[in-house]
């Protein structure tokens, strides 16, 4: 959801009268709750028979004159809920090479990230012009950006904070914990350096572990995605495997270095967005244990030099 803000911002900017409405998943919904860019929400279970026909009746109910499907991937969910409730409107998303063209503009899968897959599309379909510099939007609320700084007030800083997210969403882009305490141990140890753990499942328990261990790190709150987006949001720099915190991070320009198993088209895709980065590779597509802990902290102090932070001035492995 957060790579579509852009295509969002655009619709709004070139069509200000139009209505614009979102269909996402439960746990999308806060990506958009108060972006006043969206007219209307709807939050569906897409793998609830409840859900797909709720989605068809708000299509039936309304007169949009045009649907953009930002399924990252062939969907036949989708498909019907635009069949069934779209009343053959003019439609638009992905194809795949084999497969009969159901919206009435298809494109074939990406080569490129996603932010400007959508914009393609949406230039192809409506002939909207793309902007020089997009950018995914992330918008909170007062009592969101509250909770994060009363967060970070009273777990203050030494100086450059760093964020470390310890969740990865699957086994193949996860690193190991006794890689993150080797990392944390090297972070905690520069007196320049404050780390902030990020985690989520069972990295709960690890960002736990780690913030004990080495005092100068803390574990982030257990809290919703925007809490998260706004303690992002402050960071100097994030360390992440390919989650949507690394859009997140985008979104606020904060610079990346993200742990991916392959240069492929997946990576391609979702890869940080317009910020400075550095980017390591495993040696396997199958799991990050080959990126070495030393590796990420010489690329994390080499990025916040080549972004001119004040104090990263010798690199130290």
């Amino acid at each position: 959801m957060i790579v579509v803000t852009p295509l969002i911002a655009e619709l709004r900017r070139q069509y200000p009268a139009a209505r614009i409405a979102v269909i996402c998943s439960l746990a999308n919904e806060l990506i958009v709750r108060y972006n006043q860019q969206v007219d209307e929400r709807l939050a569906i279970n897409f793998h609830s028979p409840a859900g797909v026909l709720k989605a068809i009746v708000f299509l039936r109910n309304r007169r949009f004159d045009f649907i953009i499907d930002c399924t990252p991937g062939f969907s036949t969910t989708n498909r019907w809920i635009i069949a069934l409730g779209g009343r053959g409107k003019r439609s638009v998303g992905w194809t795949e090479p084999g497969r009969r063209a159901f919206h009435t503009v298809a494109a074939l899968q990406p080569d490129r990230h996603m932010v400007d897959y959508y914009l393609a599309l949406s230039k192809t379909a409506l002939g909207m012009t793309i902007p020089h510099d997009p950018r995914p939007t992330i918008v909170a609320s007062s009592e969101h950006e509250q909770a994060a700084q009363q967060f970070l007030s009273r777990n203050p800083s030494r100086g450059v904070m760093v964020g470390v997210n310890l969740s990865a969403g699957s086994v193949a882009r996860q690193w190991p914990l006794e890689q993150y305490r080797d990392l944390v141990e090297r972070l905690s140890s520069d007196p320049r350096m404050s780390g902030l753990l990020f985690g989520a499942g069972r990295q709960r328990e690890w960002k736990a572990i780690l913030a004990d261990a080495f005092p100068p790190c803390i574990a982030a709150p257990d809290a919703d995605i925007l809490v998260m987006s706004e303690l992002i949001r402050r960071l100097n720099l994030l360390i992440s495997p390919d989650t949507s915190l690394i859009h997140i991070a985008s979104a606020w320009n904060i610079p990346v270095v993200g742990l991916y198993g392959e240069d492929n088209e997946n990576f391609r895709r979702w890869q940080p967005y317009r910020v400075p980065s550095r980017i390591l590779f495993s040696h396997s597509p199958l799991n990050l244990d080959t990126i070495e802990p030393a590796v990420v902290h010489h690329n994390t102090l080499e990025l916040l030099r080549q972004v001119g932070l004040p104090g990263i001035v010798r690199l130290e492995s």
